[in-house]
């Protein structure tokens, strides 16, 4: 199905001059994207100026553009006030196009994994997941566009946000029929400022939901008073210590999906969840704490949807970690925990969990730590706790990348738990670092903020 020119300024209240273009397929800011069956979105909401791009364009065979002020330049373009907005409204209309059911995701961490887990367990034919994290006000509303025309069943659209108010907006587009949180954490803090504040605002992603829209999340999530009011009608996932017996028995609580886990070999756990007094047994590919509880709900979303428990736990079953994101690489004799596409305190310590089951054979270890960004005044605290949070071994080592401020609250928190100085270095930046990897015997683990470019460090397989 294609997006007709009448219809975008119709959505965006702006108007067309030098023509209306037509089966309009896609919608693109990056001017070297351009089709000839698309049209080219001049965004003033970064560090350039999209205006700059409308010849070129226009030169790789554009529709048209949305612009919010014409150009001498002879292409159709549609003049609308703001051009993020603009954008925004393409996104509200495109949703109330879509026939199925629409899961709102959000989280401090492992959104984009959960989404992907989610697209696993209802089965990638019926369910509609965008590759990447496609999450904020430019990303959602492109989304739709992509989704546009589709037949699923199901879409999975996630939302991200750094500050208070995106969240609202991004509600207002997605209108979701069932929400997710994956969980509440240290994350963004710089513009969020507290805990309280992230929940505050994770919450709102319920706020333009659907009357029939239910919430799937961890229990912890509950415990901010912001989620209080969906906890009555909520759906809860909840980690338990051992499974239950005749000793030891467990109240099964209707719409509450309870699980225990286990470490299975090759960097994989064995999980077990319990609801409406049934039982399902599956493996994933993961030793991490947060992927697996991510886990449960995805399958809990599955269920709550009408599909069979076994499907779900089969398609969870074939999910594999992406690049960059909990994901194992054997080279050479090293072992190489690859965790470098993003990172807060939150995920920092669930990666470390994780990192100390898949690396117990291996008794030299190297941990390369990027800095985390956007925690605000917390940054130096939150980073001396998670220093002081790492258990040394002797031969360990410990390399510590970034702003020095905060490379060097790490090592002030690393050298409060007996870590020795030899064995930590500083650089600030990966290009300092001229240890060859590809030489190392051990395992290593590697987590850092997208701005320290930890992964640049992972020697070839090849």
């Amino acid at each position: 199905m294609k997006i007709n020119g009448p219809d975008l300024a119709e959505w965006t209240k702006g108007h067309w001059v030098n023509g209306i273009p037509k089966c309009v397929e896609n919608i693109t800011f990056d001017s070297r994207l351009v089709s000839e069956a698309s049209i080219f979105i001049a965004m003033t909401h970064g560090q350039g100026d999209g205006h700059e791009f409308i010849g070129q364009a226009r030169d790789l065979g554009a529709l048209g553009c949305i612009v919010e002020r014409a150009s001498d330049i002879k292409i159709p373009q549609l003049v609308v006030p703001d051009t993020l907005e603009a954008l925004v409204d393409i996104g509200r209309a495109l949703r109330e196009l879509f026939e199925g059911c629409v899961i709102g995701l959000s989280g401090s961490c492992g959104k984009t994994s959960t989404k992907s887990l989610i697209e696993k367990a209802i089965g990638e034919r019926r369910a509609y997941a965008r590759k990447g994290n496609w999450n904020n006000k430019m990303g959602v509303p492109l989304t739709f566009v992509e989704l546009h025309g589709k037949r699923y069943d199901f879409a999975m659209i996630e939302a991200g946000i750094s500050e208070p108010g995106e969240m609202s907006v991004l509600s207002s587009v997605i209108k979701p029929d069932l929400c997710v949180i994956t969980n509440i954490g240290q994350a963004h803090l710089d513009g969020l400022g507290s805990l309280e504040s992230v929940a505050d605002e994770k919450a709102k992603l319920l706020e333009y939901a659907t009357d029939q829209c239910r919430l799937i999340a961890p229990k912890s999530v509950f415990s901010f008073e912001a989620f209080k009011p969906y906890e009555a009608t909520a759906i809860s996932v909840e980690m338990i210590s051992a499974m239950p017996s005749a000793i030891m028995p467990l109240e099964i609580l209707p719409d509450s999906y309870y699980y225990h886990s286990k470490l299975l070999a090759e960097g994989r756990s064995e999980v077990t969840v319990l609801f409406d007094h049934k039982e399902t047994t599956f493996s994933i590919a993961t030793t991490s704490p947060g992927m697996v509880e991510n886990s449960i709900l995805a399958f809990a979303t599955a269920v709550e949807s009408g599909i069979e428990p076994s499907a779900a736990a089969s398609g969870i079953a074939d999910w594999m970690p992406d690049n960059g994101r909990g994901s194992i690489e054997h080279i050479k004799d090293a072992l190489f925990y690859n965790d470098t596409y993003n990172a807060n305190p939150t995920s920092m310590r669930d990666s470390l969990k994780a990192f100390t089951s898949v690396s117990r054979s291996y008794s030299k270890k190297m941990y390369i730590l990027g800095v985390m960004g956007e925690l605000g005044a917390t940054a130096a605290k939150l980073h001396f706790a998670l220093g002081s949070s790492l258990k040394y071994n002797e031969g360990d080592r410990l390399i510590l990348i970034g702003e020095t401020k905060l490379v060097g609250a790490y090592q002030e928190g690393a050298l409060s738990a007996n870590w020795p100085t030899s064995a930590i270095e500083i650089h600030d930046t990966v290009d300092s670092f001229k240890s060859n990897l590809a030489n190392f015997s051990g395992a290593v683990f590697l987590k850092g903020s997208r701005t320290t470019k930890l992964e640049s460090l992972i020697p070839s397989s090849s």
